[in-house]
């Protein structure tokens, strides 16, 4: 990484052991059973569970060499009740990044924002699904990557908790549409498999690689595989339960102007109903 990603890195990583150190010395606020509930809540989805996630990705290697893409993505997690057997989930992901640019500095801004609404049961057991519709809005303000078009399609989750394990799959595809000038059509799809193992007392091992391909008109769609994981730790600071994790992938497949590896810092804000 370049100076300028590594430090915003050690900035992340200071600032999570800070929240880290004042968790520990709280530890006992929050019942080890009820930690690791909340640790599987969070992580199948489609969980009862309001969630707020500050994602700090830092993208390096491939095409960039030791410069860094950072990229800074809030995804607040809402489920509303509709009915006593139907609940409606809103995910929005805003994501802002910051790209190298060839005269050594960086360019900032916001990337395209997304809609994502997913129709649950309510009641489940074991096993839990939702589905429904996906949309991303023309947002971005980084030129280069303001594709200026709208992007809609289908959207899925499926996951299993049992024991120790929660196992499952998030899906979507992206078709685009209402271009701004030449834009070509394009699609995107999406599949993150997770798997997250429970340790107890709030701790857990985790996998959550984003596996993606890009296609336009007839040319060849270009793949991204990441192969990883980390370690994730769900507590409470005060009346706050919060998840902290770090991860690392490698990207064993992607485009030749991408990246090659990623390191994730993520804290998610919860709030239990």
């Amino acid at each position: 990484m370049p100076r300028r990603g590594s430090d915003l890195a050690c900035a992340v990583w200071f600032a999570l052991m800070v929240i880290a150190s004042r968790a520990a010395a709280q530890q006992a606020a929050l019942p080890p059973e009820h930690a690791t509930h909340l640790s599987q809540q969070l992580e199948n989805r489609v969980g009862d569970l309001i969630s707020i996630p500050f994602q700090f990705n830092f993208n390096s290697g491939g095409a960039f060499g030791a410069q860094t893409v950072f990229e800074l993505r809030v995804q607040p997690l809402i489920p509303i009740h509709l009915t006593p057997h139907w609940n409606l989930l809103s995910r929005t992901i805003v994501p802002f990044l910051s790209i190298p640019t060839v005269d050594g500095g960086h360019s900032s801004g916001l990337d395209d924002i997304e809609e994502e609404l997913f129709i649950s049961p309510a009641k489940h057991r074991g096993f839990v699904w939702g589905v429904g519709p996906r949309v991303r809005f023309p947002t971005a303000t980084i030129a280069g990557i303001a594709t200026g078009s709208w992007a809609a399609g289908p959207v899925g989750v499926a996951s299993w908790v049992g024991g120790s394990w929660v196992v499952g799959a998030l899906v979507n595809v992206d078709y685009t549409f209402a271009h701004s000038g030449d834009q070509a059509s394009f699609g995107i799809l999406r599949v993150q498999p997770f798997i997250n193992y429970n340790l107890g007392r709030g701790w857990s091992l985790l996998t959550t690689p984003m596996i993606a391909s890009r296609w336009s008109g007839d040319d060849d769609a270009r793949w991204n595989v990441p192969v990883g994981g980390g370690i994730a730790w769900t507590t409470k600071i005060e009346a706050q339960p919060i998840s902290l994790s770090v991860q690392y992938y490698y990207n064993v497949v992607h485009p030749d102007a991408s990246t090659s590896n990623l390191l994730r810092f993520v804290v998610v804000f919860l709030f239990p109903r």
